[in-house]
């Protein structure tokens, strides 16, 4: 039994299915498979579809598919409305064959299972339900869900939700509030392109965002080297100094700071270069031993030399010949175990009164 799960409705469904002899077991062709054999029930309903219509038998006649053996099948369109209503999202079904020929028997079986959910807007594509918040429905607008924030980090806003004058008032990591306008930083007006002139004059202009932004690198600094032990009074100045960043304009930062990250990395690369092959992490795989070890194949492991003159191909073919192969001839004293095929003697013995084994040939070829 095929059990389909969840199924975009208006799908083809292919229901494959096997059939074997009740004495032996192996494949077998039915016969009398026709979509009248084929029934549909909904739910726990025990009325069948009443249409046959949507149902195709796979391969012409849905026996022995593809010329295999015991394969049979047979499809199910989920659009087809013959019966209207039958098909619906969020419905449960049964597919059952009854009845069919198998092995001179009359059978009946339960073919496949699947249930009906929405219709894929693109094929492999899922819907997904947005249509509850917080265990409540939600409105949509141009395909948008629209929802009331109230929290923000875990605390409630006051007026329930986030507002221009909220944002306004917020603390800015404990620097100052969001309304940078307030502090002479506003981005109104002309001034939205000048904001960014720290680049190539001098970063003291009031308003322009070089300004702002050495300010915070001053007052990081100063916190970063004082946490450092360094108890030195600084200035605005001094502090960049103090790492080599003295500068008019932003290009002569970016010029520091660059230099500084240089050192930093040959300092880091005189190390590495004490590694092995000159100091590349990737080519320590290419020594010698890994390299062998990366040519050792199955082909080398099974043609190796395991016991005397034997491999160890040769001697799991023996050892499966003792274990699981026909044998004969034990009450004349000269047992025999055959090969898998049965084309050959494995294990040619002689044995005593007792059963021992007093001479015995082998063949692993």
């Amino acid at each position: 039994m095929i059990c389909f799960g969840n199924v975009p409705a208006g799908s083809v469904l292919p229901v494959i299915f096997d059939s074997f002899a009740g004495g032996t077991g192996a494949s077998i062709t039915l016969t009398g498979l026709a979509v009248t054999d084929i029934e549909v029930y909904k739910g726990t309903s025990m009325t069948q579809r009443a249409s046959d219509n949507g149902y195709a038998l796979i391969d012409t006649d849905g026996i022995d598919l593809d010329g295999i053996t015991g394969i049979h099948g047979f499809s199910i369109d989920t659009s087809d409305n013959s019966d209207a209503g039958f098909y619906a999202a969020g419905s449960f079904y049964t597919v059952v064959v009854s009845s069919v020929t198998i092995d001179s028997q009359t059978v009946s079986f339960v073919a496949a299972t699947f249930r009906l959910v929405a219709a894929e807007s693109a094929a492999g594509t899922p819907k997904a339900d947005v249509s509850m918040f917080g265990g409540s429905a939600g409105a949509f607008a141009g395909g948008r869900p629209e929802v009331n924030t109230t929290h923000a980090a875990g605390t409630a806003w006051g007026s329930g939700a986030i507002t221009a004058a909220a944002i306004d008032a917020g603390a800015l990591n404990g620097k100052g509030d969001w309304n940078i306008g307030k502090t002479g930083y506003a981005l109104s007006g002309a001034g939205v392109l000048a904001i960014w002139d720290a680049a190539t004059t001098a970063l003291t202009t009031a308003g322009s965002i070089g300004k702002f932004l050495l300010d915070r690198i001053d007052v990081v600094l100063s916190s970063r080297l004082a946490a450092a032990g360094y108890t030195a009074p600084l200035d605005a100045a001094g502090t960049r100094a103090a790492l080599g960043m003295a500068g008019a304009n932003l290009d002569a930062q970016i010029a520091a700071l660059a230099a500084f990250v240089d050192t930093e990395v040959a300092a880091i690369k005189a190390v590495t270069d004490q590694l092995p092959n000159g100091g590349s992490l990737s080519s320590l795989a290419t020594s010698a031993q890994i390299a062998a070890l990366n040519d050792l194949s199955v082909a080398d492991i099974i043609a190796g030399i395991s016991d005397g003159t034997f491999d160890f191909q040769e001697m799991t073919r023996i050892i499966f010949a003792a274990c699981a192969g026909l044998s004969s001839q034990h009450e004349l004293g000269t047992p025999k175990y055959r090969d898998a095929a049965d084309t050959k003697n494995r294990i040619s013995a002689t044995t005593d009164v007792n059963g021992n084994r007093t001479a015995i040939v082998l063949d692993g070829s």
